[in-house]
């Protein structure tokens, strides 16, 4: 299965961070946008999560091929993730969650930061496009797999907001 590289609109993150998630695609039944939120240029993935399994339950990949989260994923879905309480597809454990990772350009220096159901729900009336990728992620054997991606937000144009020195720009 290939990988796909970071969306189009966030160049500085597919450089920083060329693994941090494996595109292959899942269903988005078990993640909508957020209560609310009106999502509009969904993509399921239904297909391609079958076929990552189905392969897997062959034997024709291996479990590390499909178990191979970014140390940086992984350290977000335990801080930061939504628990799921159905078991992971590879190891049976529960530990599952979502991340919810939200890109525009309208949000400048904050676009590809985490994100909760809420907090989603919130920008749609604050922001005009914004793109949501859900990332379900396995806290135990580090299985990941994009699960949705769709866009939501009011649909007006907002300039970005003025950037704001950080301490990484202090001490580099």
């Amino acid at each position: 299965m290939p990988v796909q590289s970071a969306p189009a609109h966030s160049p500085a993150f597919s450089e920083s961070h060329p693994r941090l998630f494996r595109y292959h695609r899942a269903r988005l039944e078990t993640c909508p946008p957020a209560a609310g939120a009106h999502a509009r240029g969904d993509s399921s993935t239904t297909a391609s999560r079958g076929a990552v399994l189905g392969s897997l339950q062959r034997g024709t990949t291996t479990t590390t091929e499909v178990c191979d989260a970014h140390p940086h994923l992984l350290r977000a879905a335990t801080f930061h993730g939504e628990p799921l309480r159905r078991p992971c597809p590879v190891c049976r454990r529960t530990s599952l969650a979502f991340l919810r990772y939200v890109y525009s350009d309208e949000l400048g220096q904050y676009s590809g930061r985490l994100r909760t159901a809420a907090e989603v729900v919130e920008m749609t009336t604050e922001y005009g496009h914004l793109r949501v990728f859900v990332v379900e992620v396995c806290r135990s054997c580090a299985w990941n797999h994009l699960m949705a991606s769709f866009v939501v937000g009011d649909g007006t144009p907002r300039r970005p907001p003025r950037r704001t020195p950080t301490v990484e720009d202090e001490y580099g």
